[in-house]
């Protein structure tokens, strides 16, 4: 079980750097061609790097339990996340 959530968060920080080096490589595009493609895909990996730091900050709590404020423990916070990237992706969409 150790081993999976080592891999877990090696995986998380993997795909945040990724996103990181994705986004930053998108802006520089951006304001070089000044396209309205080129930033909407900005935008996306913009998204992708907020998701990405979202899961980040869920694994990091759900790490440090407090019994005397959350006394059934913090693994219900994963499903209520999942919904968090999804809905700012609607917004974007919309």
């Amino acid at each position: 079980m150790k081993q999976l959530a080592r891999n877990e968060r090696g995986a998380i920080y993997a795909s945040n750097v990724a996103n990181l080096v994705l986004f930053l490589a998108k802006v520089y595009a951006s304001i070089e061609s000044r396209s309205l493609a080129v930033i909407a895909s900005t935008l996306d990996s913009f998204l992708d790097l907020l998701s990405g730091f979202i899961l980040w900050f869920t694994a990091h709590t759900m790490r440090k339990p407090n019994q005397f404020q959350y006394p059934i423990g913090k693994q219900r916070m994963q499903p209520v996340v999942g919904l968090i990237p999804s809905a700012d992706r609607e917004v974007v969409y919309i």
